[in-house]
């Protein structure tokens, strides 16, 4: 199975997000753009990455550590509605960006959506990260992700199992612990079917701690190849 990996980019200007986007337009299949953090952003831009890009483009209105967005509210509406039945993929938080996703759903917007749920400090219970999914599951999702810091061995496993859990229920996912303990399951999730991995290709480009870059996951991934093959 051939490994897809996603480059996140968080960059202050619209010719630096290029600037990312041409030099490994070869290496990656998916382009993460933090838009938040795009001085010179307009919908214009987005609108040419979206064409250009289709299926292949992630944008996110958030800021790394769940910081709190600047972004102008009308410039946010107009971009959501220009991207409506386009195939982009728009991430949003299911705690953090409550009214975003509100506002898609009381729209009735037709986008691709990632619905997420992040935790910087903590993997909380099981209970309450299968009460995240069912909130989820209410606005049909074209992904669900789930990204935990995790403290414990113990944590990375249940994120796994919850991996698992949705596979079996053929919902398509990207489950990943951030930290030391969290590598291994940036690592299972690429083999066990995680839709893409985060892997940027020089480590202090990471947007998450516990990141790999592409070049890691891959070695690994043909070690195992070769190992179980």
């Amino acid at each position: 199975m051939k490994q897809k990996f996603c480059i996140p980019i968080i960059k202050s200007s619209k010719k630096e997000v290029l600037s990312v986007i041409s030099t490994y337009k070869s290496k990656y299949d998916y382009f993460e753009i933090w838009l938040d953090y795009i001085e010179d952003l307009d919908i214009e831009f987005v609108q040419s990455l979206s064409k250009k890009h289709k299926s292949n483009l992630i944008v996110l209105f958030r800021r790394q550590k769940l910081e709190k967005p600047t972004m102008d509210i009308k410039l946010k509406h107009a971009i959501l509605h220009s991207l409506e039945n386009s195939k982009t993929l728009v991430d949003f938080d299911i705690k953090t960006q409550k009214e975003d996703v509100s506002y898609v759903s009381k729209q009735k917007l037709k986008l691709s959506l990632i619905l997420s749920y992040h935790n910087y400090k903590e993997t909380p219970n099981d209970k309450f990260l299968n009460a995240i999914l069912k909130e989820m599951e209410k606005y049909k999702p074209r992904i669900y992700k789930i990204s935990t810091f995790c403290t414990t061995d113990s944590d990375a496993l249940r994120l796994l199992t919850i991996l698992v859990k949705l596979q079996k229920e053929k919902k398509q996912s990207i489950i990943l612990g951030m930290g030391e303990h969290g590598i291994y399951t940036r690592i299972c999730g690429m083999l066990l079917g995680n839709v893409f991995s985060f892997a940027p290709d020089n480590i202090k480009d990471a947007s998450a701690p516990g990141q790999l870059t592409r070049k890691e996951l891959l070695d690994i991934s043909k070690v195992l190849s070769r190992k179980f093959n």
